[in-house]
């Protein structure tokens, strides 16, 4: 039994706005938080401790365990399926650790011996401002800015993207900030048009940087 997967959510922000100079100049602005604690569930069938240490005479799993490894010298499983410690790779060490330890025994046709509610947190902000001007009442400005940040440090929510595997050893931080900005002239043209005139700029970027219980241990196997 592992314990339920963790939830919890906060929104919370404000609004504010009014007039700058009576019937001429008006503004409006915004800001909202969201703070998000969500548990992302991951499995998967992991090696053990003893096959960590090149012990494979343990009980097998049907349809889940891998081949007994065998001596490339001679072809044949190693005896009492048991690799010699000074025949273990440094190297295949180093990369087992980016597996998570067994938790749970595979049951209902389940290959997964490890299951794990790994705590996501996700962090939304935003800022809004506008401002509107009526220059004369045949024309009008608007003026708005947003920027907004949206980070989802490891564990990530996905636990695959680019080349993440699901494991938390190895994950990665993901923060993507964005930035918009639009002006817009509005002018009556009579009593039966209006002209609109708008410029409007976004950009939007992702940034993702090395997270995780052991971020260094990329670095180390290809060291």
């Amino acid at each position: 039994n592992q314990p339920k997967q963790e939830l919890s959510r906060h929104d919370f922000g404000w609004t504010l706005g009014g007039p700058i100079l009576r019937d001429r100049l008006h503004f409006f602005g915004s800001q909202e938080w969201n703070r998000e604690r969500l548990g992302t569930v991951r499995q998967a069938f992991v090696p053990t401790a003893a096959e960590r240490a090149g012990d494979f005479s343990g009980a097998r799993v049907p349809g889940c365990s891998s081949p007994v490894p065998l001596d490339p010298l001679t072809g044949a499983p190693f005896p009492g399926n048991r690799i010699p410690a000074d025949r273990l790779s440094p190297g295949g060490l180093l990369f087992l650790q980016l597996y998570a330890l067994p938790n749970t025994t595979p049951a209902g046709g389940s290959c997964s011996n490890w299951v794990e509610a790994l705590p996501t947190p996700l962090d939304y902000r935003q800022e809004n401002i506008r401002l509107d001007y009526t220059v004369t009442n045949a024309s009008r400005v608007m003026v708005r800015y947003t920027q907004d940040s949206w980070s989802n440090n490891a564990p990530n929510k996905f636990g695959n993207l680019w080349g993440d595997d699901p494991f938390p050893a190895v994950d990665s931080n993901w923060d993507q900030p964005g930035r918009s900005f639009m002006a817009q002239l509005n002018q009556t043209l009579g009593s039966s048009a209006v002209n609109s005139l708008s410029f409007s700029y976004s950009a939007n970027k992702i940034e993702v940087t090395r997270g995780g219980t052991d971020p260094d241990l990329n670095s180390r196997i290809n060291a």
